[in-house]
Order: structure tokens, then C-alpha cells, then sequence
């Protein structure tokens, strides 16, 4: 009985630290995060007219509408390369340093998908599967409470929706320094990736176990990706 009542003391105190966590997160980050956003979102080139939410963050409808487009990727390209700041904090757009071969597209190739968009394409779904497989290792080794992930998972979300929010507004203001071509690939590519993590993460902690089954069954977010790319590319070639 003694033991039992520990238990159920120690189980009683955890689910009462993780109820307070979460509404502190919800009033005090929360707050923040949606002020600090809502500005760069309502600021004089704001980047549409409606307001959707990821995790509870808000975010611009047009990110959700990019989201949801299924962009070229070259097949062609078989290695990795510049992801325009994607891959790494703070997410904000990264023109590339090195040669890419991008000079030799001054005019446009007859195949879109061997296009700059294309090519530059390839790149963000390349690094989209490999940081997929890591998170895939990282969550099915996770065996301790869902908390410790979750602060990781919601930082990087926030921080992707607050870079997209601050490239479209350059985009669309006019006042920036060009690369509008890569500005726009790295806009609808950052936008999948910021909308599949917070898709995916929301199968994760909801049920463990459904995330796991859709896994195995090819039914992530970045695994439909994949069969949505591939899906476009096997139609228009053959209306080709």
C-alpha cells in the first residue's frame, strides 16, 4: 500500500507540474509569442488578409496556402547544397555562398523541373528527408515525458513562422536586395517545413502509437510529401 501511494503521489505531482507548465506557456509565452508575431504580421506589408495557427502560434493564411502546394524538386540533382538558411536557427533566408551552377539558368529551360526553382528545390527536399530520419530516431528513442520535446518543437516552430513572416514582408515591400527567385523557393519550401513539423509533432504527442503505425504505413507529413512530388513530376511528364 505504501508503495502504491507513492506512485500515485509522484504520478499526482507530475501531472500537476505539467498542468502548470503548460499554462504558464499558454499565458505568458503564448502572449509573447502571438504579440511579437501578430506585429510583424499586421506591420505595414503584412502577409494576407487572414490569420491561421500552428500549435497555437499564429501565422499568415498565405503560409498555410504554400503549404499546401506541391513544388518541383530536380531528380537530377543527386547530392546536397545550399538550403537558403532553412536548416538551421534562425531560419532566416541565406543567400548561398558557393557555386551552385544557378548562373548557368539565364534563360529557362524547357523542362520545369530542371529549372533554378527546380534545382534549388531539390536541395530543401533533400534536407526536409534527412532532418525527418533524425527526428524519426529521436522521438522513437524518446521514452520520458513529452514536455522535454515539446519545448524544442515549439521554439523551432516559432522561430520558422517569425523568419517566414519577416521574407515575405521583404518580398512583397519591394525594398529588398533581389535573389527574388530564391526568395520565393525558400517561402514555399519553409513554409512545408515549418506546417509538416507542426503537423507532425501534433500526431506524435497526441498518440504515440498512431504516429508510430503511420510511419510504417508511409502516412507523415514528409513521407506524403514525398509521394506528392513524385505523383506531380510522373503527370507532367507524361502530359509532356
Amino acid at each position: 500500500m505504501g508503495r502504491r501511494a507513492k506512485y500515485l503521489t509522484a504520478d499526482a505531482r507530475r501531472a500537476a507540474k505539467r498542468a502548470q507548465a503548460q499554462a504558464y506557456r499558454q499565458k505568458q509565452r503564448g502572449q509573447g509569442t502571438r504579440s511579437s508575431i501578430n506585429k510583424a504580421y499586421y506591420s505595414k506589408h503584412r502577409a494576407a488578409t487572414e490569420v491561421s495557427t500552428l500549435l497555437g502560434i499564429p501565422v499568415p493564411r498565405e503560409l498555410v496556402d504554400r503549404a499546401g502546394t506541391t513544388y518541383r524538386a530536380s531528380f537530377s540533382v543527386n547530392s546536397e547544397g545550399p538550403t537558403l538558411g532553412l536548416n538551421k536557427a534562425p531560419y532566416e533566408f541565406e543567400r548561398p555562398t558557393v557555386s551552385i551552377g544557378l548562373q548557368e539558368f539565364r534563360e529557362e529551360p524547357e523542362d520545369p523541373w530542371d529549372s533554378e526553382e527546380a534545382t534549388l528545390g531539390a536541395y530543401q527536399y533533400t534536407e526536409i528527408i534527412l532532418s525527418a530520419h533524425d527526428r524519426r530516431d529521436k522521438w522513437l528513442a524518446h521514452n520520458g515525458d513529452p514536455m522535454e520535446l515539446e519545448g524544442e518543437v515549439l521554439t523551432e516552430v516559432e522561430a520558422r513562422v517569425k523568419a517566414w513572416i519577416l521574407l515575405w514582408e521583404d518580398v512583397t515591400s519591394g525594398a529588398g536586395d533581389g535573389d527574388l527567385k530564391m526568395k520565393r523557393v525558400a517561402l514555399n519550401w519553409g513554409a512545408k517545413v515549418v506546417t509538416m513539423l507542426a503537423e507532425e509533432w501534433q500526431e506524435w504527442v497526441t498518440d504515440r502509437a498512431a504516429w508510430c503505425r503511420a510511419l510504417k504505413s508511409g502516412d507523415l507529413p514528409w513521407q506524403r510529401m514525398m509521394r506528392e512530388t513524385m505523383s506531380l513530376y510522373t503527370k507532367e511528364v507524361s502530359d509532356v
